[in-house]
């Protein structure tokens, strides 16, 4: 997914030192029926060490620019971040997790309170030092000092949309985003209150509880397993139980930050492939079953799309 809470949900174990043989990795190659565009679709990993290593930079021979799913853009967005009026948190929060939110946000260099933003932007901006201490990285300044994990092999490896927009950008080529900002908080906003304050907790838990933070390492660890896999359903599935501790809640989270985020991904990426040739990056969790990118962009007319392997960096 696309921001802070989605970089939680992939900031997974790295992968551990790559073989002496080389690997290759799943993509999507997307062509215009005449073959005049010649486009390709990527899985991406928003942060580093994810299991994802980034793919060769000869993935950008012919190809004029590079699409993630989303970057930081001139949209606005600031007031779909804004809480109501009847807003409280002191109704939702014990004395303890609302300092522990405080000091998270302060930590984060938001420049807000708790009672200035929505539950779903408390959750996706507030609690990013929550996926540094499950790294083994340690606590934020000003947070709990948890156990850190023992950083694995291949930690430091990049993040692959970093890696794909350094690549672009010494090409000299141009970076969009497949959606904007605004758009990405605007799906968001459709979830109930209710799912962002259980994720809340959670991750509240997870700053100041040596167990909480255990088992978010174990499921970061099962995420970083899927990802060498390249078992899109898998991270699909673990993605959704990371942004919805409860499962009842993982549907209505599955349908609007991923599968109407789809749909809408895909007409714009056809609407771009019928014309150029690009380099398109999309978060993993985007990629399975039939509510996933590569099935949405094969029903599209005038596109033909095939499953490639493509080699990786170095």
């Amino acid at each position: 997914m696309l921001t802070r809470r989605s970089a939680l949900a992939f900031a997974v174990l790295s992968c551990p030192a790559l073989a002496a043989a080389p690997r290759r990795i799943t993509a999507w190659r997307i062509r215009r029926a005449d073959g005049a565009a010649d486009s390709l679709l990527l899985p991406s990993a928003h942060q580093p060490g994810s299991g994802l290593p980034p793919p060769a930079p000869s993935v950008f021979r012919g190809r004029i620019r590079l699409m993630l799913e989303s970057v930081r853009d001139g949209s606005d967005w600031q007031e779909v971040l804004r809480a109501p009026r009847s807003w409280s948190p002191e109704a939702h929060f014990s004395p303890e997790e609302l300092d522990l939110l405080r000091r998270a946000m302060a930590c984060a260099d938001l420049g807000a309170s708790p009672e200035m933003l929505r539950p779903f932007a408390l959750a996706l901006l507030a609690l990013a030092p929550q996926a540094w201490a499950a790294q083994g990285r340690g606590a934020c300044p000003g947070l709990p000092s948890l156990p850190a994990a023992e950083p694995p092999p291949g930690a430091e490896e990049p993040a692959r949309d970093a890696w794909l927009m350094d690549v672009a950008v010494r090409r000299g080529l141009p970076v969009n985003g497949i959606q904007t900002t605004a758009e990405l908080f605007a799906a968001a906003a459709q979830l109930p209150d209710a799912a962002f304050l259980h994720l809340l907790r959670a991750e509240l838990a997870a700053l100041r509880d040596p167990v909480a933070a255990a088992r978010a390492r174990a499921r970061l660890a099962e995420m970083h397993a899927a990802a060498l896999r390249e078992d899109f359903r898998a991270l699909r599935d673990l993605t959704l139980a990371s942004l919805a501790p409860r499962a009842e809640d993982r549907p209505v989270f599955a349908r609007h930050m991923l599968d109407e985020r789809n749909d809408a991904m895909a007409q714009r990426l056809h609407a771009v492939m019928l014309s150029e040739s690009v380099v398109a990056a999309v978060g993993a969790a985007h990629f399975a079953g039939p509510t996933g990118l590569p099935t949405l962009m094969s029903r599209l007319p005038g596109l033909r799309v095939e499953q490639v392997a493509v080699p990786l960096a170095g």
